[in-house]
């Protein structure tokens, strides 16, 4: 690589590296108890790394899932995971919905129409981590339009 390149690449701002974000580590109660839930839910593949990890496929992206014991930040049971929420996109919201509802997930509410152009529906898993399945609306319905 000439020097001219290297330059130019040390200019560059290093976010621009980023190729896409391919893991993210959740903290849960029971190792066990969260590889029925993920394995009967999203039936991904899991591996289990130990006692205290096991890693869920997702296609796209790993579910790192750790022992809330190797939490950096105090966590227990009784206070709660770490909030955040994981976003799955998806061809057709209602059917993923009710084929997660016969896997036993238990939606907060039926999918719906959002006014920023996405319908959506969420459920929780059995640490309080919050899921939501997605997709775009191709035309959003607008009140008022003419007919």
């Amino acid at each position: 690589m000439p020097l001219k390149d290297k330059r130019v690449r040390a200019e560059r701002a290093p976010m621009e590296d980023i190729l896409h974000i391919n893991a993210l580590s959740l903290y849960v109660a029971d190792i066990s108890r969260s590889e029925a839930f993920y394995r009967r839910i999203f039936q991904a593949d899991i591996t289990r790394v130990n006692e205290k990890n096991i890693v869920v496929d997702m296609g796209n992206l790993l579910l790192n899932l750790l022992d809330m014991s190797l939490s950096y930040q105090e966590t227990s049971a009784a206070r709660g995971p770490l909030p955040m929420e994981i976003s799955i996109w998806v061809v057709s919201v209602d059917l993923v919905y009710e084929e997660l509802m016969k896997r036993g997930a238990a939606f907060l509410a039926p999918p719906r129409d959002q006014p920023w152009g996405m319908r959506n529906a969420a459920f929780f898993d059995p640490d309080g981590h919050r899921f939501e399945i997605a997709s775009k609306i191709e035309e959003p319905q607008h009140r008022g339009a003419a007919q």
